[in-house]
Order: structure tokens, then sequence, then C-alpha cells
């Protein structure tokens, strides 16, 4: 009898009990912490044991678990088991509005949200049909949930160490195609104004910024057009926590390219787009704020807001550089950076700069930065904790 173990939050308690219950009566064994776990037990070492001694992980993913650090745990657990043996180990089923995790991006999943019973028959098929499969001798049955944890940290290590989810589809190079680029900003609700508003943090606290810059879809373009010849998309994840009532925050992107088709995926939103200037006075940027609706996040609770956008013909030939400006206190800001091996990088540095000074800083080693080059994965991951408010921090490289 195939066995299963059912990751869930606790919070969709009701959804994965009735699943449970309806794999059961497929003749298919079901581990459920509610049914496994009881008073006086180790939650840890019961997971552990659940983990280690079933056939598949089924992912329960709804907008609860996608940010529950338990259930990322559980299954983060089993990419390592599943590459090693190169089986299909998880098995995703969607919920609702949710935007699945990078790493399950590539997996089929069974979605319930409309219909519950063709996607328990789909769920049901799949693990019958894996099943059957002759397996090859099964090692990783035998190893400790330690070893998995520290094969899913290297694996995360690989991946920057942050879960952005870009939409792409995993193939030899261990990240995947680039994503496709945002739908075009036409689609989009847009005001034209001269000077876009400086964004406004007071109302909120802002606990970490992560960013993946992905440059893999890059080519040659020509250096007067102005069409969508050559795209660069980011992510931007941003968590947050409402101190005073605010309707709106906004998130600013530029570029000195042909234009940024910016998307918010997290909550409804619209696009102010202007012009800004240096100081001092050396170019025009074009800028394009994404204004997120988040009234009705509730105040002291944590929330994430999570931004995407595709930047066209602003990467050139000879070199590149992206900042970070500080508008307001964070605990720690994150950018992880994606190459190609047909345009590879090379000379990369770090620099700060201060409001009204145009002379680079150097940024010196401290416990406070992380700053990690992975040569053979073409990544870099940049990381400071606490940076000044109104500095800008920039990374440098060539090509």
């Amino acid at each position: 009898m195939p066995s299963v173990f059912l990751s869930h939050s606790s919070q969709d308690s009701d959804l994965a009990l009735r699943l449970a219950r309806d794999l059961e009566t497929q003749q298919i064994e079901v581990w459920l912490d509610e049914w496994e776990i009881r008073v006086g037990d180790s939650i840890t070492q019961r997971i552990q044991h659940g983990l280690e001694n079933v056939d598949y992980v089924v992912v329960l993913l709804t907008r609860q678990s996608v940010r529950s650090g338990w259930v990322e745990k559980e299954w983060q657990s089993q990419i390592g088991i599943e590459a090693e043996s190169r089986r299909i180990r998880i098995l995703p089923v969607k919920s609702g509005d949710v935007v699945v995790p990078t790493l399950l991006r590539d997996k089929k999943y069974a979605d319930v949200t409309h219909d519950y019973a063709a996607a328990l028959d789909l769920l049901v098929r799949s693990i019958r049909g894996h099943s059957e499969i002759p397996r090859p001798p099964d090692r990783t049955r035998f190893v400790t949930v330690w070893a998995a944890l520290v094969a899913s940290l290297l694996l995360a290590t690989v991946v920057l160490l942050a879960l952005f989810r870009n939409q792409h589809v995993v193939g030899p190079d261990g990240f995947g195609n680039p994503p496709p680029p945002v739908r075009p900003l036409e689609s989009y609700r847009i005001r034209h104004v001269a000077l876009p508003p400086r964004p406004d943090y007071s109302h909120f606290t802002l606990i970490e910024d992560k960013r993946l810059i992905d440059y893999r879809g890059w080519k040659p373009f020509d250096i007067h057009s102005q069409g969508r010849d050559s795209p660069v998309t980011w992510t931007r994840h941003v968590l947050l926590r409402k101190v005073t009532p605010a309707d709106e925050i906004r998130f600013e992107f530029s570029t000195e390219g042909s234009g940024i088709d910016p998307d918010c995926v997290s909550h409804d939103f619209y696009v102010d787009e202007g012009v800004i200037a240096t100081d001092p006075l050396q170019l025009l940027m074009k800028s394009f704020q994404v204004v997120a609706l988040v009234g009705k996040e509730p105040p002291n609770k944590k929330f994430e807001v999570v931004l995407q956008a595709t930047f066209w013909n602003g990467s050139l030939q000879e070199g590149d550089w992206t900042a970070y400006k500080v508008y307001a206190p964070v605990e720690r800001i994150q950018m992880s950076l994606l190459f190609s091996p047909a345009k590879r990088p090379h000379d990369f540095k770090v620099v700060r700069y201060e409001p009204g000074n145009p002379q680079e800083l150097p940024i010196l080693d401290d416990p406070s930065q992380t700053i990690i080059w992975d040569t053979s994965q073409l990544t870099y991951m940049w990381e400071i904790r606490n940076p000044t408010v109104g500095d800008a921090y920039e990374i440098q490289w060539l090509w």
C-alpha cells in the first residue's frame, strides 16, 4: 500500500483532514499530524519519523501554508532526497489563489480549488502510477532527517538562500530558464506624473527586503532601440508590519533603458510613471512606482508584498550595476543575481554612497555583511543587516 505524508498548515486542518480521509478510502496510507502526534510526543521526532517512512510527501499549498515555516521545512527537506534518488517524492496540491514556491513551480499539481473530485482522482492516479514504477535500491529511506536538512540547506545556498517566486522551468543549470517577462504595462492602471513622490515608509516597520535579479534573458540590443529587446527580470519580497493606519505603500523601479513592466502579485495595485533626476543633475531616468493597496492589512501583524518587474534594454555590454536606496530603517536587505555563461561577469565591487556625495565609499568586511560569489553556478548574493538610512548601496561589475 503506498503511503504519503500530508504537509499542511494548521489553519487548513479541515481541508487536510478531508483529503486524508479520502486518500485512506482509496487504500493510500496517510501520515497526518492530527492522527500521529499525541500529547507529550516530541513534535520534531514524530515528523522526522513520518517523513522517513512514507513514499511521498503531499504538500497542501494555500496562502497560509506558503507562509508557514513548518510546512516549508517539511517539503524542502525532501528536495535533496528527490534529486539523489531520481524519483518523484513531492506531490503538490493547490487550493485557492496562491503563488506556488519557486522550487515547486516546475511540478504539475492537483488543484482542488474548483473541482475537488477531479483533483483527488488525479492525485490518487499519480500516487498509484509512481508507486508501480520499479524502484532502484532506496538508500534515502535510511537517511536521518538531519542529513535531509543538510541537503536542503546546501540546495538553498545554491539558490542564494532566497526562495523567490519566479515562474520558470527547472533545467540543467539548476535554476531553469529565465522567467517569462511581466505582462505589458498597457494592462495596468497607470498614472503619468511629472515627478513621482518619494516612497514613504513612516507607517511601516521594514523587516527584510530581498531582490532576485535574473540576467539570463539578456541579449545584445541596439542602444538606440526603444522596444522590448533584452529583458532582465526582478522579483522582490518585502516583509513588513503596519504600525499606523495606511492604505498604500510605494515601491520604486527606475531604469536608463527603454522601460519597465512592473507587477504586484500579492496585492491590488496601480502604477505611477514619471521621471527622476540624479543629484547633481547628470541624467534623467524613467521611474515606475508600484503602489500596493494594503488598507486591508491589520496593524501590528507581519505581511509580505511580492513584486515582479521586467527591465528592457537597460543592461549594457561593457559593464553594469544595480543599486539599493535605503529609504527607511530595515533589518536586512539582500540582492541575489543570476547570470548566464553567455554573459559571464567579473570584477564585482560593492560600494556605498552617502546623500549628496557622488564619491564611492568602500563597504568594509564586518559581521553585518555577507557576500557570496559562486563561479560554478554564476550566482552572486550580497546581504547587509541594518544598513544606513539615506545611503545607497551599489553592486558593480564588468562583462
